[in-house]
């Protein structure tokens, strides 16, 4: 049995939740005890969908943004260095093209200077 207090710390929950699944039945072995205020079966509580020890909701949106932040900036930064790659290897590929073109025409030269010289 807890305290509702200790009921809404338990499941994460406000002490206003918890009230209210009181209230609406949610919660029927709950007893009202003149030192404890209302005394709530752990069971009740899991049987109502609350979690013991669970996050708060605000807690697991926030970690959920987190984690989509840090995953949209990671496939963010690797798509921006993906693209400057391809850019600068685009940039290269006139400059590649044209030096591999020069070593085969100086290569014919050099060939054509040998047969010459046989």
């Amino acid at each position: 049995m807890l305290a509702q207090r200790e009921a809404a710390a338990t499941c994460s929950a406000s002490r206003t939740t918890i009230r209210r699944r009181r209230e609406a039945g949610d919660l029927p072995n709950a007893v009202q005890d003149p030192v404890r205020d209302w005394a709530i079966p752990v069971d009740d509580l899991l049987a109502a969908g609350l979690r013991l020890h669970a996050p708060s909701p605000s807690d697991e949106v926030t970690l959920a943004a987190r984690r989509s932040a840090q995953w949209a900036q990671g496939a963010g930064e690797q798509s921006a260095a993906a693209l400057r790659a391809e850019l600068e290897h685009l940039r290269q590929e006139p400059t590649l093209a044209v030096a591999e073109d020069e070593h085969g025409r100086l290569l014919t030269q050099a060939e054509a200077q040998q047969l010459r010289e046989q």
